[in-house]
Formats: C-alpha cells, structure tokens, sequence
C-alpha cells in the first residue's frame, strides 16, 4: 500500500495555516459576496479567498502533477486527466463563519484513481484536527492532548 505521510503533513500544515489566516478575519468585519454556484446563489468572504490561496498555492509547488478542486478556484479540464486530485473546500460552513456562531471547518482531501486516500479537517476555533489515511484509521486531535483514534460507536439509534 503507498506511503501518504508526505500527503498527510502537507494537508495537516495547511489546514492548520489557513485556519489560522481565517481566524484573523473571523475577527471582522467580514466583506460578504455572493457567487453563483449551480444555479444557486451562496456568500463568500475574503476569508473563503485567503485560505483557498494559501492550500492552492503550496500544493500547487508540493504536489506539482497531482489535479486540484478547489471550491473558490476555477476548475479546469485538466484536473479529469489526473489520477491525483486534491479537494479543497477552505471553509466548508461559511454561513456559519458569516454568522459567528463557530460552526465552520477547513477540509482538504486526496484523491487517488477515484478513491479517498488522505482526508483532514480542520475545525479552527475549538482548534480540533480529524486526519485519515486509506488503511490506517482516523485520528482527533484536541488542544492539549495526545491524538486519540476515532472509534465508530456501537450505539444504534432507531430507525424512523
């Protein structure tokens, strides 16, 4: 099975950094567009703007072969001749952001022969990180703590 530690670092640094460049402009005041986004209408901010930079940008010089979707980027045919394809949403919950209520995350993602293989998100404000990599398990790492490996729960609820 391939190695994806280099993969993963990358993604854990920038979800990291580009958190950290959100939070900066959590502190307002926030500058909110509208983009369009099939056949709907949905805000962005210069925060969406700035985060999506900083991914784009240094997985562009890492992973210099490797495709890239990225949400606040225009995509190009040349992302489908990929076998690699990186998916970025740099504030998945910009409603949330918008509203400050903290509901927001920074998600990064590879993408190998159509399957997940590298996965993080990040959660700035509480300072959560969820990482995984095809075959080895998820990880939760909280602020002053040790990671811990996400287990799924044996609880069942009932069904409707």
């Amino acid at each position: 099975m391939p190695d994806f530690r280099d993969e993963l670092r990358v993604a854990i640094e920038l979800a990291r950094t580009a958190g950290a460049a959100i939070l900066e402009q959590y502190k307002g005041p926030l500058h909110v567009q509208q983009k369009n986004f099939d056949d709907d209408v949905e805000p962005v901010t210069q925060a969406d703007r700035i985060a999506n930079e900083i991914i784009v940008t240094r997985l562009q010089r890492e992973f210099p072969n490797d495709g890239i979707l990225a949400e606040e980027s225009v995509d190009t045919a040349r992302r489908l001749r990929k076998s690699r394809v990186w998916m970025v949403d740099p504030i998945d919950g910009t409603n949330g952001f918008i509203d400050g209520n903290g509901d927001f995350a920074v998600q990064i993602g590879l993408v190998e022969n159509g399957e997940c293989v590298v996965g993080v998100v990040y959660q700035p404000l509480p300072g959560v990180l969820y990482s995984a990599v095809r075959g080895e398990g998820t990880w939760i790492e909280r602020p002053g703590m040790a990671p811990e490996r996400a287990r799924a729960s044996h609880n069942r609820r009932a069904r409707r």
